[in-house]
């Protein structure tokens, strides 16, 4: 199964790279990785997750991606997308950082049992990073008028075909839709056609 994650430059700051000691690399490096004029394709062995939500304790169960696609794009004609900036912290780091999600990505809250929309993710949402640990939301809040001008295209590549493909955005456990970038221009004139 095929999944592609198409992410403003600013929201999409690290991938998980399983084959590399940090595991969670900068996305830069991902890009540098495709770009480079190879004679055989080129992929990234990433990491997906379904939660199986039928016990108290919530279970992950992991497998493995493959990136097959990383490219760097100018943003042309989209959907209306809302952008939030979250400030989350990592546990047992305490490290805080700041993320800027578009409307259309998802986080899995351990709370809600749910991916929660980045609009409504709240202080009392309990997420999960891609070593299990918790990451607490500090704040979110809506940022107006924001206009990305580039984004990531990444291709997911998985052997399953039950499960939807999830992706771990910035290390963070959650789910993104998909979103085109590039609306074709005469796509509004075909609906006017009778």
């Amino acid at each position: 199964m095929n999944h592609i994650v198409n992410l403003p430059v600013e929201s999409l700051t690290h991938v998980v790279n399983i084959e590399d000691p940090r595991v969670l690399v900068p996305i830069k490096e991902l890009e540098e990785m495709f770009m480079k004029d190879s004679s055989k394709p080129i992929t990234v062995k990433s990491m997906y997750s379904t939660p199986d939500i039928s016990e108290k304790i919530i279970k992950y169960n992991t497998d493995i991606a493959t990136i097959t696609n990383c490219t760097r794009k100018t943003i042309g004609k989209t959907h209306d997308v809302r952008y939030f900036k979250i400030t989350v912290k990592f546990y047992p780091t305490e490290k805080e950082v700041e993320l800027i999600l578009p409307s259309y990505s998802k986080l899995f809250s351990r709370t809600a049992k749910s991916y929660v929309p980045a609009e409504f993710i709240r202080k009392s949402d309990i997420l999960t990073d891609y070593t299990g640990n918790i990451v607490q939301v500090l704040t979110n809040e809506l940022i107006e008028d924001y206009k990305p001008t580039e984004y990531y295209s990444l291709t997911l590549n998985t052997m399953n075909s039950k499960n939807p493909i999830t992706f771990y955005l910035n290390g963070i456990f959650g789910n993104v839709c998909y979103n085109d970038f590039n609306l074709e221009e005469d796509e509004d004139d075909t609906d006017n056609e009778e």
